[in-house]
C-alpha cells in the first residue's frame, strides 16, 4: 500500500491541473489514473462536448447519435459508481445541432436541430440521482420530442440549481411536479411573434391550466426570470417567502408592486427592464440591500438601499438625457446608497456630490469617461495631460467622504491608463483630490471582443480580473499624500471589507 500511495498523490496533483478532455485521456492510461481522473470529467458534463470542437479535432462539431449513445453506454458500463460522480449536466444551445448553417462558429437561423438525439439521456438522468445542477436550452422543444426525459428530470430528488431556456407550458409542468426543491431557478420563457400584427409575447400559458412554481414557495431562494408577467397571470396570490434574490429580465414595462407582493423578503434585486410608475409602500422590501437596474427605477423604488448598481450612463451631451439626469438625482436622494456603481462620467460625479453624500465606496466603470477633453488626440495623450484631466474630474468628489474607489479602465486604443506602470501616479492624483479616500483599486475593463461565445449557460462563466489596490497614506504634519501598492494577497481582502462591511462613518 505504501508503494502505491506516492503514485496516487502524483495522479491527484496532475488531475487538478487538467481540463475535461485531458482528464479523460489520463483516465485511460492505467487503473489508478482511471480511479482518480474519472470524477474530473464526469462531475460536469457539457454538450456539445468541448473537445469535439478543438482545432485539429477529427470529429465534426455536428451532433450525431453515437455521441449520446456512447455517453449512455459509458455511464451504464460503470454501474452506479459513474452515475454518482455526475453533478452537473449542461445541454447548450447547439447540443443537438445537426447542421450549423452558414456560420460554423455558432448556430444561426438556418441551423437544424434534432432533439430526438436526447433520447439516450433518459437512462443517464434516471441513474444520476445525485445530480445537483441542470441547464437546458430549447427546453420545451426537447420535452415535446422526448417526453421521457421530462419525466426523468421531474423524478430527480436532489436538484439544487436548474436553468431552462426557451421554456413554455411543458417546462412549467415539469417544474410543478418536480420531486426536487431547488434553491435556484433560472427560467427564460420562449418568445412568440405574430408577423401580421407585429406583436410578441412570452409563453402560451393559460391561467388555470398550468401553475408557476407553486411547489417551491418554501425552498426557492434565487429566481432569474424572463417574462415576469407570468407571476401576476398565473400566481396572483402566491408568496415565495424564501426568495432572497430576484433577477427580472426582458420585460417591456415592469410593475414592481406584484413582485413586492410575491417576494416580500428580497435582499438582492436585478431589474433588466424599465419600471412603471407605481410607487411601492414604505413597508415593502425592508431587507433590500442590493439593487441593479438598467434604467432609473423611480418613482417606483424610494426606500434606502445600501448598494445601488446603476446600469445606465449619465450624460448631458444631448437634451434628451436631461430628464434621465434629474430622474437619477431623485432616485439617489431617496435611496441614499452607501455603495454606488456606475459608468464613469463627470455628470455622475456631480450627481454624487449634489444628491448622494452618503456614498462611501464608489465603483466607476469604463473610466475615465469622455476624457481626454475635446481636441485632444487620445492615443498620444501625455502623462501630464492625463493627470490634469483626472484631477479636474475627481475634484468634483472632494467634499464626498469616500473611503474606497475602484476604476475599471476602458479597454480601447492605447492610452496612458492602459499601462499598469502609470497607475500609481494616477492613484496619487485621485487621492490628492479626495481627502477622505483610503483605498483605490484599478483594473482594465475586460475586452468585449474577447468574451465568450453565445452559448447560454449559467455555469462556467469567466471570472473578472482582479484589482490592483493602492493604500492612501496621509502625513498629518505637512499634509503630504502618498500611495503604496498593496500586495495581491492583502488586496483580495480590501474589496471584501469595503463591499460587505462598509457603513456610514
Amino acid at each position: 500500500m505504501d508503494s502505491v500511495r506516492p503514485n496516487l498523490d502524483i495522479f491527484y496533483h496532475i488531475v487538478s491541473y487538467l481540463g475535461t478532455y485531458e482528464a479523460l485521456q489520463t483516465s485511460l492510461t492505467c487503473r489508478e489514473a482511471h480511479r482518480v481522473a474519472t470524477p474530473g470529467f464526469i462531475e460536469t458534463v457539457v454538450f456539445p462536448l468541448p473537445w469535439l470542437r478543438l482545432p485539429g479535432a477529427h470529429r465534426s462539431p455536428d451532433a450525431t447519435p453515437e455521441t449520446y449513445e456512447g455517453f449512455r453506454a459509458y455511464m451504464l458500463a460503470g454501474g452506479s459508481e459513474r452515475f454518482g460522480h455526475l453533478k452537473t449536466l449542461d445541454l447548450r444551445e447547439d447540443a443537438f445541432c445537426t447542421y450549423w448553417g452558414h456560420r460554423r462558429d455558432r448556430p444561426t437561423d438556418d441551423s437544424v436541430c434534432d432533439f430526438t438525439l436526447a433520447e439516450p439521456l433518459i437512462d443517464v438522468v434516471q441513474g444520476a440521482i445525485g445530480l445537483r445542477r441542470l441547464s437546458i436550452a430549447h427546453t420545451d422543444a426537447i420535452f415535446n420530442r422526448v417526453p421521457g426525459l421530462a419525466d426523468a428530470i421531474a423524478s430527480l430528488p436532489q436538484l439544487e440549481d436548474v436553468c431552462f431556456h426557451d421554456a413554455d407550458t411543458l417546462t412549467l409542468s415539469v417544474l410543478s411536479r418536480m420531486q426536487s426543491r431547488p434553491r435556484k431557478v433560472e427560467l427564460h420563457l420562449v418568445q412568440h411573434y405574430d408577423y401580421e400584427t407585429e406583436d410578441y409575447w412570452r409563453g402560451h400559458y393559460t391561467a388555470g391550466r398550468v401553475r408557476f412554481l407553486p411547489n417551491f414557495t418554501d425552498s426557492l431562494e434565487v429566481l432569474e426570470l424572463s417574462g415576469a408577467d407570468i407571476i401576476e397571470d398565473l400566481e396572483p396570490s402566491t408568496v415565495w417567502h424564501a426568495v432572497r434574490e430576484l433577477n427580472v429580465m426582458e420585460a417591456d414595462l415592469l410593475e414592481l408592486y406584484p413582485l413586492a407582493r410575491a417576494f416580500p423578503n428580497l435582499r438582492r434585486l436585478r431589474l433588466e427592464a424599465r419600471c412603471g410608475d407605481d410607487v411601492l409602500p414604505e413597508n415593502h422590501w425592508r431587507e433590500l440591500d442590493y439593487v441593479y437596474a438598467c434604467d432609473p427605477p423611480f418613482p417606483a423604488l424610494q426606500q434606502h438601499v445600501r448598494y445601488l448598481d446603476m446600469g445606465w450612463p449619465i450624460m448631458l451631451s444631448h437634451p434628451a438625457y436631461l430628464s434621465l439626469y434629474y430622474c437619477t438625482m431623485a432616485l439617489l436622494q431617496h435611496v441614499k446608497p452607501i455603495i454606488l456603481k456606475g459608468y464613469a462620467t463627470t455628470e455622475l460625479y456631480r450627481l454624487i456630490a449634489e444628491a448622494a453624500p452618503t456614498v462611501r465606496f464608489l465603483r466607476a466603470v469604463a473610466a475615465p469617461g469622455r476624457f481626454p477633453t475635446e481636441g485632444a488626440v487620445a492615443h498620444i495623450l501625455s502623462d501630464a495631460d492625463a493627470r490634469a484631466g483626472l484631477s479636474e474630474m475627481f475634484m468634483l468628489l472632494r467634499d464626498v467622504r469616500l473611503k474606497g474607489l475602484t476604476l475599471d479602465w476602458e479597454h480601447k486604443i492605447p492610452l496612458p491608463w492602459s499601462k499598469k506602470s502609470k497607475w500609481k501616479q494616477f492613484a496619487l492624483v485621485i487621492a490628492t483630490c479626495i481627502p477622505s479616500l483610503e483605498y483605490i483599486g484599478m483594473r482594465m475593463l475586460s475586452d468585449p471582443r474577447k468574451g465568450p461565445t453565445g452559448n447560454r449557460s449559467p455555469h462556467g462563466k469567466s471570472k473578472p480580473r482582479a484589482y490592483r489596490w493602492y493604500r492612501v497614506i496621509r502625513q498629518l504634519v505637512d499634509d503630504r499624500v502618498r500611495v503604496e501598492k498593496v500586495s495581491d494577497h492583502d488586496g483580495k481582502g480590501i474589496e471584501s471589507v469595503l463591499q460587505v462591511f462598509i457603513s456610514v462613518w
